[in-house]
């Protein structure tokens, strides 16, 4: 007795698909590459969208020698890949145009900010501060001399 199987992939991955599944003791019934155009109005403009796959169509004999042990080594094969693309699936990635965004909003505000805050700070030590250190010996001065016409 025979099973059969369909799987609809990629074409670039045919090749890899058909060797895989050979390995289970699948061999290749049929393969056909189809294309779908659909086309939608979405009012002031038409959308088309392609769709391009192969269709594999395997077989196998139920009645093959160990054909419960390759079965099984199967369905632990299709297990363990599935979780491992559930596992690849959740890789944080880092979104470049989010990370350009806030290095806009943040880093690079703060960088201009802490600039002209330093030359601010600069400014204020070398025209500021004397003329302050200025004003406070003129308080001085003044302070002294009206203290000794008070006496």
């Amino acid at each position: 007795m025979k099973e059969t199987k369909s799987i609809q992939i990629h074409p670039s991955e045919e090749n890899f698909q058909i060797d895989l599944w050979g390995k289970f003791g699948w061999e290749v019934k049929s393969s056909q590459e189809i294309f779908n155009r659909d086309s939608r109005d979405l009012g002031d403009k038409v959308e088309t969208v392609t769709t391009n796959y192969v269709k594999l169509v395997f077989s196998r004999e139920t009645t093959m020698p160990n054909y419960q042990k390759i079965k099984s080594l199967e369905n632990e094969y299709d297990q363990k890949a599935n979780r491992l693309q559930v596992l690849k699936n959740d890789e944080p990635t880092v979104n470049i145009i989010i990370t350009v965004v806030l290095l806009f909003i943040y880093i690079i505000p703060g960088v201009i900010y802490l600039v002209v805050k330093s030359n601010k700070k600069k400014k204020y030590k070398e025209e500021v501060i004397p003329q302050i250190i200025t004003l406070q010996n003129d308080l001085e001065r003044i302070l002294n001399e009206s203290q000794r016409l008070v006496v």
